[in-house]
This record gives structure tokens, sequence and C-alpha cells, in this order.
């Protein structure tokens, strides 16, 4: 297995392909002329203008000025008012709750029903507050979530290995 060469050689196997210094073309096959290739087509900047133009014009109709729009003068107003209006409910809370110089998730089950307190957090949302069935809901919720918290039993069993396999509808 081997390969077979040629033991042949011929002069103009050594030529260079490029032109040489003298300006003669090597690269032409025996004696005959190079091909000239015709040269790249000029390019119209008329119509390359004409393009950026039309690009500028479309992006111009695309965009929403907003400048002119005093956006800052009023979400400060609004985020002042907001403020204002739930320091203002805290407050109220804060003294119906006989509680309330309680720090963290020590929070007496069933202390969260005070009728002032309900009251007060109806009127807390821009939109009239909760009703009575929503918050009833919601102290109910806080409640589970109370107990489950408290049964919580850990203890140590090892590694932990967690499979991670999405299905179709998940990562569509």
């Amino acid at each position: 297995m081997g390969s077979c060469c040629s033991k042949q050689s011929h002069d103009s196997e050594r030529e260079p392909l490029l032109p040489g210094a003298d300006g003669s073309n090597h690269g032409a096959v025996g004696n005959q002329p190079s091909i000239p290739y015709p040269p790249a087509p000029a390019i119209d900047y008329h119509k390359e203008q004409e393009f950026w133009n039309t690009v500028v014009e479309r992006t111009e109709q695309q965009l929403i000025d907003i400048s002119s729009a005093q956006t800052d003068l009023l979400q400060n107003q609004d985020a002042q008012e907001r403020s204002e209006k739930y320091q203002d409910i805290i407050s109220q809370i804060q003294n119906d709750i006989p509680w309330s110089n309680v720090v963290g998730p020590n929070i007496p089950k069933g202390q969260l029903s005070s009728s002032a307190a309900c009251d007060s957090l109806l009127n807390a949302a821009p939109n009239g507050g909760l009703g009575e069935e929503q918050m009833n809901w919601l102290y109910q919720a806080m409640d589970d979530i109370q107990d489950a918290v408290a049964n919580i039993n850990v203890r140590p069993v090892g590694e932990i290995v967690v499979n991670l396999n999405f299905s179709d509808n998940a990562i569509a």
C-alpha cells in the first residue's frame, strides 16, 4: 500500500502561480493569456441613499414621542399619595390590633380577625379593597399557612436527588 508518484518532472511545475516581478503571468496555462474578469458593478449611491432615507422615514413613523409628556411628575405625585394612604392605613391597623408590639412569625392564631383591621384593609386597595368573602378566604388561607408552618417537621435523611423532567407543555 503506497502511493504511485510520477517520476517525470516538467519545468512548468516549478513556476509560481502569481505574476512575477517581470510582469509575466505564470498562472496562465501554457502561453495563453489570463481571462480578464468583469469589474464589480459600481454602487449606485443615489439608490443607497434612497434606501436609507426610507428606513429613517419608517422608523420616524413608528416612534412615539414621549418627551412632551410629564410622566415623572404624575408618577411622583401618585407614589406620594399612595404612600400617605398606606401609611395612614398601617397606623390605623397598628392601633387597633392588641399585639402590635409582637415582632416575627409568632403572631397568635385568630388575632387577625379584628373588625377594625378588616375595615381598614377593605379601604386599602385603589379599586375599593377586597370584599368580605375575599377577606374571609384570605384569613382562612393565612390560618392554614400558619398551621402548615407550625407543623413542619424537618430531619436529615441524606442526599436528595431531584430529576428535572420538563413536559412538552411546560417548555412551550
